[in-house]
């Protein structure tokens, strides 16, 4: 959980979608939520960004285009932006997944391993 460490060690606030979705009984699958959800996180992060706060934004921004859209749009609100990037062995990841209450249906290693193999085939960090 390397973004609630960061969140306390900068005394920063965090916003993940899952976490959010998760506490609503929401399906994790559902993007028209998600979307939603990231829309009003990100406008709080921006108000809080104006304010002098720090924000830790723990979305799944696996391309490049995302990360630089978030990193203009805080810029534009006086923020510094560093990116922390994790690389959790995929059966920690596996197991973080499965043993989610919100995961329906429940994700299963090769729909995990798709995506990372995506997300490693991105060539950015």
């Amino acid at each position: 959980m390397h973004g609630k460490f960061l969140a306390e060690e900068l005394g920063a606030i965090r916003f993940s979608p899952d976490e959010w979705m998760e506490s609503l009984r929401m399906n994790l699958w559902d993007e028209i939520s998600r979307g939603r959800i990231e829309g009003l996180q990100w406008d709080l992060a921006k108000d809080l960004l104006r304010l002098g706060h720090y924000v830790i934004i723990e979305w799944g921004t696996w391309g490049r285009a995302e990360r630089d859209a978030l990193r203009v749009q805080a810029h534009a609100h006086g923020a510094s932006v560093e990116l922390h990037y994790l690389n959790e062995p995929m059966d920690e990841l596996l197991d973080r997944v499965q043993n989610s209450i919100a995961e329906s249906p429940a994700i299963q290693q090769g729909d995990l391993v798709s995506v990372a193999g995506w997300r490693s085939g991105d060539g950015s960090a």
